[in-house]
């Protein structure tokens, strides 16, 4: 239920029915023998209305109302001082509007921003359109800023797009490597480590991938500390020494597990079997592989068991184990549905049936295996061609796939020199970005000295404040402690009224007796009224009907509806004796007068302003007579007519401009 507000007005600003009622309550307050009815005789004010307002009225002595008006003043003082807080805060509230409006197009950025870094994970396209569509991120905020480098670099990676520096990163690093978001910290190290990373700058990488983990310390068991100890993983993950790789792939492993996550579960101990076989530890890894495959055979994920089953059988492969490596390439192809995908694990099987001596089978393997575009695995094609066309005595085409072979070999030791160029281009282009950056930071110190004014004016109005509001506060106990004097002594007058008025029960019992007997006996009235009325309705329904008699007997109102039945021609003929006369004016206005309870005896008092003539058109109006009768009658023209008509309503009468018309006010009237 809405919760009740009083006010403590002066008594001339009340209504009169308010007053009256006041004065009634005082009435039966002093006098308790004095009825309701009795007191609002006496002031000239009904019951209705008594009963209607009486429970909005309360004495200064009542402690509940005593309690509001304190609340009240209370609220008046700290309106005051709210006042006066603002006028000696006005220069600051200058400062901070035009900061707010400086940083409005900032907000509207953020929030594009915020639904970016909302939509990442799942909807990563979506979050690179949105995040490709925002304009002159140069001109941000160095929050905006450093949030847009970070989320624009993650949706690249998410959609599988280069990265091909870190230039772009290096905002958000700029930005939150001072910051107090731990977690935004360490998403900014780690994706600055997948770029030195990619960029083949692994001693680069390994300091950043060491601050993610240090950033993410806090918490060790989300996502996020699993995709640093991942990444960081994969760093050492072909390269010695490889147990810092396996390390790292353990404890990306148990974050995995603590959260339950079997994905990631999954993919982990591939990499980390994978590990093993870098080392030549291949017992260790197929422990990993085995673990993987009965994992993802439990939740038919069969992308993965192809993956694994791939991964076991290089293991058995690269430990000269050929009918187990070839045993479970099968069971890899099994679970593969992409004919492309199969290409390089048939290639595998191929030279694992030239190794068994089943050369028939590995040429069929191999020659479907051709059909890989890449340009390594057309360079292991003919190294196997080669391979078994020696073991089968072509010499010939032995040495045709050995000249292939060594023409492929040739041309990515090129495509790798050209890469290596353009790595070198890419640091070159690096280097020129970083003068960019640095020129882009002179220009931004004139905003710099803008936002530390408005931090100093933040810091003044933020002292100023609280010096108030100290201020209020201290009065504000002031008034209470005074309240809750003032709230023991209304307890103890509570006390006295609630004594007061157990004795005055019995009496108010006593006059609800009497108020029921009355109640029948004014019941009993009413039913005789009731009858009355019926004996009234039917002498009046008889009197109007020889009103009407009378009305229509008029001669006044017999020419006029001849008028209204005569045809235009007859009208124009006879206009002279159309029109009428003063005489028959004045006995139009006492036909309609008691017709039509006094109309125009009470138009003329109500609106005095009223002519003769004004009169008479309002009259011929009440009785419906056309505008064309009316010229007739009166004997003007219609321009005349119609200035007369609005004089009337909007200077005569007073009648609002745009409500209902003449002719529907004087009906209703």
């Amino acid at each position: 239920m809405e919760k009740s507000k009083y006010y403590v007005v002066r008594d001339k600003a009340l209504p009169e029915v308010l007053q009256k009622v006041a004065e009634a309550k005082q009435l039966l307050d002093k006098n308790r023998s004095m009825t309701v009815q009795e007191a609002t005789e006496r002031l000239g004010l009904s019951r209705s209305s008594f009963y209607k307002y009486k429970d909005d009225y309360f004495k200064h002595k009542d402690v509940y109302c005593v309690s509001q008006v304190n609340l009240l003043f209370l609220h008046n003082n700290i309106i005051l001082m709210k006042k006066t807080i603002l006028i000696s805060l006005l220069p600051v509230a200058i400062v901070i509007a035009a900061f707010l409006y400086i940083h409005h197009s900032n907000r509207q950025i953020h929030d594009n921003l915020l639904l970016a870094d909302k939509l990442m994970e799942e909807h990563p396209d979506s979050a690179l359109h949105i995040l490709q569509r925002i304009e002159n991120p140069q001109n941000f905020q160095k929050e905006n800023l450093a949030l847009y480098a970070l989320l624009l670099t993650q949706a690249k990676y998410k959609n599988e797009i280069p990265v091909e520096n870190d230039s772009l990163i290096r905002f958000a690093e700029q930005y939150y490597q001072t910051s107090k978001d731990s977690t935004r910290k360490a998403w900014t190290y780690l994706y600055i480590a997948q770029v030195f990373r990619d960029m083949n700058e692994k001693k680069k990488a390994l300091a950043y991938f060491q601050k993610a983990a240090i950033a993410a310390k806090d918490d060790e068991n989300s996502r996020l500390s699993f995709l640093i100890y991942h990444h960081w993983g994969r760093l050492f993950q072909d390269q010695a020494p490889y147990e810092e790789g396996i390390q790292k792939f353990k404890k990306a492993l148990g974050n995995a597990e603590s959260r339950k996550d079997t994905s990631d579960i999954i993919y982990t101990l591939s990499d980390l079997g994978w590990s093993y076989v870098w080392k030549g530890d291949y017992k260790e890894s197929r422990i990993y592989f085995e673990k993987g495959i009965k994992l993802a055979q439990t939740v038919q994920n069969n992308s993965m068991l192809s993956l694994l089953y791939h991964h076991l059988g290089m293991s058995f492969r690269m430990d000269n184990q050929l009918s187990k490596a070839l045993l479970y390439t099968d069971k890899s192809l099994a679970y593969e549905t992409d004919s492309i995908n199969m290409l390089p694990t048939l290639s595998i099987k191929g030279d694992l049936f030239i190794k068994l001596n089943q050369l028939d089978s590995a040429k069929y393997y191999l020659e479907i295996s051709k059909n890989d575009r890449d340009f390594y695995a057309i360079a292991n094609y003919h190294n196997d061609m080669s391979n078994l066309e020696e073991k089968l005595g072509n010499y010939r085409k032995a040495l045709e796939h050995r000249n292939a072979y060594c023409t492929y070999i040739d041309s990515i030791e090129h495509s790798e020199r050209d890469q290596n160029l353009m790595d070198l281009q890419k640091k070159y282009n690096y280097s020129q970005v970083e003068n960019d950056n640095h020129q882009l930071k002179i220009k931004n110190q004139t905003h710099k000295i803008i936002t530390l004014i408005i931090v100093i004016a933040l810091i003044i109005f933020i002292s100023i404040f609280f010096f108030l509001y100290n201020k209020v506060k201290n009065r504000k106990e002031n008034i209470i402690r005074a309240k809750d004097a003032l709230l023991q002594q209304n307890v103890r007058q509570l006390q006295q009224r609630t004594n007061e008025l157990l004795l005055s029960r019995q009496e108010l019992q006593e006059k609800e007796n009497n108020l029921r007997a009355y109640i029948l006996k004014e019941k009993e009235l009413q039913e005789d009224i009731s009858g009355k009325e019926d004996e009234l309705q039917h002498y009046m329904q008889q009197q109007q009907e020889l009103r009407d008699k009378i009305f229509k007997t008029n001669e006044v109102i017999q020419k006029i509806e001849t008028i209204r039945r005569m045809d235009i021609c007859k009208k124009i003929n006879s206009k002279d004796e159309l029109v009428l006369s003063k005489q028959e004016f004045d006995n139009m206005i006492s036909a309609i007068n008691i017709n039509f309870k006094n109309f125009a005896k009470r138009l003329s008092k109500e609106y005095p302003l009223l002519t003769k003539v004004d009169l008479y058109i309002c009259c011929l109006l009440k009785l419906k007579v056309p505008t064309q009768d009316i010229l007739f009658l009166v004997g003007i023209n219609e321009s005349t007519l119609k200035k007369r008509k609005y004089r009337i309503k909007c200077e005569k009468m007073n009648l609002d401009k745009d409500g209902l018309s003449l002719e529907e006010y004087l009906y209703n009237y």
